[in-house]
């Protein structure tokens, strides 16, 4: 779009230049009076031409300049979404990740409190993924908070049917009834089940989370010197 700015430009100032040579050499001067009124107006087309030139500099920088503030707000967000990733990433596997992988199968026997407002950078600045240049950064991101509220979710759940099979637990070994032991087991297998859907969703989310990160740097690096 620029070289055909450009070239349309170049066009038009050959067409001035060769229009106003043929007005010259139409009317070309003989009495020595003549010749300050066209020494005038070639000065007056010079310093028109230098008036365009010093605007479309400055349009040139100040459009320039605006596309490097955009990419330095998006390098701001972009870094900043990245940190609170890969925190959120080593802090979970730290405290929970590594256990559950160490219990490929069966319950998963601990429970975790999910914390509150674990994505605060992306809350406040979400509204700057519209700005990014990169349509398959902005999926991966999205793709990464969601996939980490969903685990968020899923440790809830679990953490509930924990607690409801820890009620029913003590309540067959206060009853001791047939009833109390049957909805016990009911809900082991509920609890066995649930263990694995918390597996396979840890390793979707850890996945995704990697990918956006990695993504990120990616286009750090496509960005670098900007």
């Amino acid at each position: 779009m620029e070289s055909e700015r450009l070239s349309c430009r170049a066009i038009a100032e050959i067409f001035g230049v060769a229009l106003v040579v043929g007005i010259f050499v139409r009317n070309y001067p003989t009495q020595p009076g003549d010749w300050a009124g066209w020494v005038q107006a070639f000065g007056s087309i010079g310093a028109l031409r230098v008036a365009i030139w010093v605007f479309e500099r400055q349009r040139d920088a100040d459009t320039k300049k605006a596309a490097l503030a955009e990419i330095a707000q998006q390098r701001n967000f972009l870094l900043g979404v990245k940190a609170e990733l890969s925190v959120n990433l080593q802090q979970y596997m730290s405290l929970v990740g590594r256990t559950v992988e160490s219990q490929p199968t069966g319950v998963i026997a601990i429970q975790w409190p999910t914390p509150e407002k674990p994505f605060r950078v992306y809350e406040s600045t979400a509204h700057l993924l519209g700005t990014l240049n990169d349509d398959d950064v902005r999926r991966r991101v999205i793709t990464a908070y969601s996939l980490s509220s969903g685990l968020l979710e899923t440790w809830n759940m679990h953490n509930e049917l924990s607690r409801r099979y820890e009620e029913l637990d003590e309540d067959d070994r206060t009853m001791r009834s047939v009833d109390s032991a049957k909805r016990k087991t009911s809900h082991y297998r509920i609890l066995y089940r649930y263990s694995d859907v918390l597996r396979k969703y840890q390793t979707h989310a850890e996945e995704g989370l990697r990918e956006a990160i990695d993504a990120i740097e990616g286009w750090e690096q496509r960005h670098v010197g900007l």
